[in-house]
């Protein structure tokens, strides 16, 4: 069964945002950010407060949670089908095992008539 690529968006970009290069990248953009506006002899593009700083990255956090929580629904998904499939195999085993003992049962019975036939010979 073929996957849609759509499927692996989520998780590609829940991994990159994990990934060191990512966490390096924000990392250098907000100190330039910070330092760049801290600066007495720069242009300054935002206050001392960070307003568009604090926003661009509170835009990047809300499209994050979207990705992060459709990967997770994925990956939750994937685990019921497991489990499904567990519980599927699970009721299998329980029925051979039954089955087994009912064999056992008929041997047994088997070998005791086997065994008096035997005696009375």
């Amino acid at each position: 069964m073929s996957v849609p690529e759509s499927d692996f968006r989520p998780g590609w970009f829940v991994r990159f945002r994990q990934s060191k290069w990512f966490l390096r990248t924000l990392f250098l953009f907000c100190s330039g950010w910070i330092l760049w506006n801290l600066l007495p002899a720069t242009l300054h593009f935002d206050g001392q407060d960070f307003g568009r700083l604090t926003m661009i990255l509170s835009i990047e956090a809300s499209v994050a949670a979207c990705f992060i929580l459709e990967d997770g629904g994925r990956q939750l998904q994937i685990l019921l089908g497991i489990l499904r499939n567990h519980d599927q195999m699970f009721h299998h085993l329980e029925e051979l095992i039954e089955m087994n003992c009912q064999q056992n049962a008929r041997i047994e019975a088997l070998v005791q008539e086997l065994s008096e036939i035997n005696g009375k010979a």
